[in-house]
């Protein structure tokens, strides 16, 4: 006689061995897969995102939706997809302008992240986040509040040159009546190097505002030294540089700048010469000065006499004060670039850097030996047999390496020995 047995228990053995219905294997499936995908949900602080997204758009204070943008902020584009559009929301829709500006730094921030990541891991695409650029320009254009265009101006600049397309936003906020935005602005299109082509009139017109905000202006006199040259950005980076009103670190960044430029800064190597010899010059700027005409190579001929000054008068060197190794070593690699255009005053350069190998520093003595080699693939002319001669003098009674091993390899470029 067969016993039944209830409530789902098998009444034979043979059933206890039958396998599980396919029906009853996938509902378990189910039920496994979904409580997976509810623990794997991101955390941070012990709570889940979800806590964190109603926290953020539903917090009853502004201090509450804060804490859901860091919050959310941390968790970050890589663990959760929802994180972007929902710190786009916040910045878009918050009643509070300060949870506003934080939510717009958070996404740009988020977004930096991810394009970053994407980047180290060689993604074969990178991830597209035009819609977070698209907001921060919009809010820069139109939100009423100042903190809020400063915030989106700085997500901008975090975006560097992913933000390509926001530069006629960025160069209109330049005018803009809240100085931190200006400031903001500036500086994202310095961080866009070239991409900020598009701005260069604005930033000109900035840097040349004696009334502005002096780090703003700074941004901007830097930012020019990054896009395609024109006229009117080398005329309004001389006046800065003869400002003697204006802030040193204006006027330094004015310096790099115009280094930066090329060939066509050639004409401001006179500002620079004049800076880097006179006599109330800070020696911040001298040091920007001689650094610039180096970078200038051949187009920094009208700078010659004073670069010479550098090596050989003694009232000079004294006015370098503690950048005086830094500079005169400079100096004479300008001169080395300058090269075939020293014309007549290469006896007058080659007379002053012989007059350095006799110096007792180290530094100056190898820069001098250095070049002079450098100065004979133009030819050193009827002062050849005095350059070799003073070399081998250097040879004969110099100790140490670095002078001894500088003086040979110069002496073989002028008279290079014949082999066999």
């Amino acid at each position: 006689m067969r016993v039944r047995r209830y409530r789902g228990v098998p009444d034979t053995e043979s059933e206890e061995r039958e396998p599980m219905k396919p029906v009853l294997l996938l509902g378990l499936v189910v039920m496994a897969t979904g409580l997976i995908q509810a623990d794997d949900e991101p955390t941070f602080l012990d709570r889940k995102l979800s806590d964190w997204l109603k926290l953020l758009h539903e917090g009853k204070d502004a201090k509450s939706r804060r804490r859901g943008v860091v919050a959310v902020e941390q968790i970050g584009h890589a663990a959760s997809k929802k994180v972007v559009p929902a710190l786009l929301r916040a910045f878009r829709e918050d009643s509070d302008p300060v949870v506003r500006a934080a939510a717009g730094r958070a996404v740009a921030r988020a977004a930096v992240r991810a394009l970053e990541q994407a980047r180290q891991d060689k993604a074969e695409s990178l991830p597209r986040f035009d819609n977070v650029r698209d907001a921060l320009v919009a809010a820069l254009r139109t939100d009423k509040e100042g903190v809020v265009r400063e915030a989106a101006a700085a997500g901008l600049g975090l975006l560097g040159t992913d933000a390509r397309g926001a530069t006629a936003a960025l160069g209109q906020a330049l005018r803009d009546p809240h100085e931190p935005t200006v400031r903001a602005a500036a500086s994202a299109l310095r961080r866009m190097g070239r991409e900020a082509g598009d701005a260069q009139a604005e930033l000109v017109a900035l840097l040349r505002n004696g009334k502005a905000d002096e780090e703003a202006r700074t941004e901007a006199a830097l930012a020019l030294g990054q896009i395609n040259f024109e006229a009117s950005t080398l005329a309004a980076l001389r006046e800065v540089i003869r400002d003697g009103k204006a802030a040193g670190r204006i006027r330094r960044a004015a310096i790099e700048s115009v280094g930066k430029l090329g060939k066509e800064a050639g004409p401001a190597s006179s500002d620079l010469a004049a800076l880097l010899v006179g006599k109330d010059t800070p020696e911040e700027l001298r040091l920007a000065a001689v650094t610039a005409l180096e970078q200038l190579g051949a187009e920094a001929k009208p700078a010659i006499p004073a670069l010479i000054q550098t090596l050989s008068d003694p009232q000079v060197v004294k006015l370098l004060g503690d950048n005086a190794r830094i500079i005169r070593c400079l100096a004479m690699q300008s001169l080395t670039r300058i090269g075939g255009d020293l014309d007549g005053r290469r006896k007058e350069v080659v007379r002053a850097l012989l007059g350095v190998v006799e110096e007792p520093g180290l530094e100056v003595c190898v820069s001098a030996i250095e070049a002079l080699g450098a100065l004979s693939a133009n030819g050193l002319g009827d002062q050849t047999e005095e350059v070799v001669k003073r070399l081998d003098a250097v040879l004969q009674r110099e100790g140490r390496k670095a002078i001894r091993e500088a003086a040979e390899a110069a002496r073989n470029r002028i008279r290079p020995e014949k082999k066999g």
